[in-house]
């Protein structure tokens, strides 16, 4: 195909480079070009998403993607898609597709089919797929068209449209503002006054918080003690504790300076030191767990 590609360009006096590579893992660095081109490509690859990925990664900021691919072989895999083509082929009759008109060596297309069995894109309707596929990637303004035999399949809702072949078009996002504002300051940021900055004991003395509630049974202990004034057996039957356990943990509350008690006849009668100052931490706590979970949902 190359070689053919480079007698095409010869013939037409036209300059191009030719290259060798990996849809996948194309051979060039980033913000490379100002449109990246694909067609009929994406169909026949183990990773098409991968694919997607690197066509934006080498296209400039602002640049375009122009793919131009089809449904090629979803009849393999979709019943509805398999009966109107049937359906179409028996109408306007076999071999009148584009393929078949053009095939000059008598290739054998079973062989084609047999590999598409095992190719992702064989399983799912497009263009709905790509349109997803580069939202998903940062793509934005993106055009869908039709070509030729778009087919027809009725579904719950009534009838729905896919075509045979498609080009999709999508642009690659610039930079914000914002972002751009951002890339300077950090890049103007001065380490040394950080460093001055840093007070080492302020440092341990927030990890050493930090570390308290860190464990379980201690923050048990604390969410306990939001609620009022505990002694230690009113604790241990909250949390479900030993009292050993609540008695160790309390000390180390303590010591760390968020619990504090007094003696009431026999008992010791702990409570926070500081109410407003843990609700708040407990409360950031909470948010930075919620982002956390965010984050593994994505």
């Amino acid at each position: 195909m190359l070689e053919q590609a480079r007698h095409n360009a010869k013939t037409n006096q036209v300059c191009v480079k030719f290259q060798l590579g990996e849809a996948d893992k194309l051979p060039f660095p980033d913000n490379q070009f100002d449109l990246t081109v694909a067609k009929d490509v994406l169909w026949c690859l183990n990773s098409p998403l991968n694919a997607y990925a690197e066509m934006l990664r080498v296209t400039k900021p602002g640049g375009h993607i122009l793919i131009r691919d089809g449904n090629y072989y979803l009849d393999l895999f979709d019943e509805d898609y398999r009966c109107r083509k049937e359906y179409m082929e028996l109408k306007n009759g076999v071999g009148t597709d584009l393929h078949s008109r053009t095939n000059v060596d008598h290739i054998d297309f079973n062989i084609i089919r047999n590999i598409a069995k095992e190719l992702p894109l064989s399983h799912v309707r497009r263009p709905a797929w790509d349109t997803s596929a580069l939202i998903g990637l940062g793509a934005i303004d993106l055009h869908v068209r039709s070509l030729e035999n778009s087919f027809s399949v009725y579904s719950d809702i009534g009838r729905l449209m896919i075509p045979s072949t498609f080009v999709v078009c999508a642009r690659c996002p610039e930079p914000s503002n914002d972002a751009q504002a951002l890339g300077r300051r950090i890049k103007n940021i001065e380490l040394p006054p950080i460093t001055q900055k840093l007070e080492r004991a302020r440092i341990k003395k927030t990890t050493r918080v930090l570390q308290t509630i860190g464990d379980e049974t201690r923050m048990t202990i604390i969410l306990a003690l939001r609620a009022g004034q505990l002694s230690v057996s009113q604790i241990t039957m909250v949390t479900g504790c030993s009292q050993s356990l609540v008695s160790h943990n309390l000390r180390l509350l303590n010591e760390s300076g968020m619990v504090t008690s007094e003696h009431r006849g026999r008992e010791s009668i702990y409570y926070l030191t500081d109410r407003a100052t843990i609700d708040r931490l407990i409360d950031a706590c909470y948010v930075l767990s919620g982002r956390s979970e965010m984050n593994d949902n994505k």
